[in-house]
């Protein structure tokens, strides 16, 4: 409680949920080729920058979880970078299959290819369970095309 009654809430880290690490490293361990780092690094600072918010919702702490985490999802960074593809919007829906006592959710990344408007659009989906402190991933990435 502050001097003048306002209720503020604490922010109690987890040690197991911090890392030390930043884009140059990330992009460094995914192991690309130099104008791969580029796009990648340009993706990551778009998510990290523009797609922000407070993570107070689920939603919202499964989609940071799939910003700050990216190194996870690899694959999904590579095939899009090689394919020379562009985040088109990240989608968080509830996940229709969960564990018991779980609070799960379905991120969906979409890319799209800006020399091509009317090529099909990169769909990469994966569920994040968001109960504990430190959200973590269930099952694989799964992956399909859609216009």
């Amino acid at each position: 409680t502050l001097s003048n009654g306002i209720t503020v809430p604490v922010v109690m880290p987890s040690l197991r949920g911090m890392f030390a690490w930043d884009t140059r490293s990330l992009v460094e361990a995914l192991k690309l080729k130099a104008e791969e780092e580029i796009q990648v690094t340009n993706f990551l600072e778009r998510l990290y920058y523009d797609l922000r918010n407070l993570g107070l919702s689920p939603q919202d702490r499964a989609k940071n979880f799939a910003a700050t985490n990216a190194y996870q999802v690899g694959e999904v960074f590579r095939n899009a970078v090689r394919r020379k593809l562009v985040l088109d919007h990240i989608e968080v829906q509830k996940s229709p299959i969960c564990r018991q006592d779980s609070d799960c959710w379905d991120v969906l990344l979409t890319f799209f290819d800006p020399a091509n408007d009317r090529a099909a659009r990169d769909v990469h989906r994966f569920t994040v369970d968001v109960s504990d402190v430190v959200p973590c991933t269930v099952g694989r990435v799964r992956n399909w095309f859609i216009r």
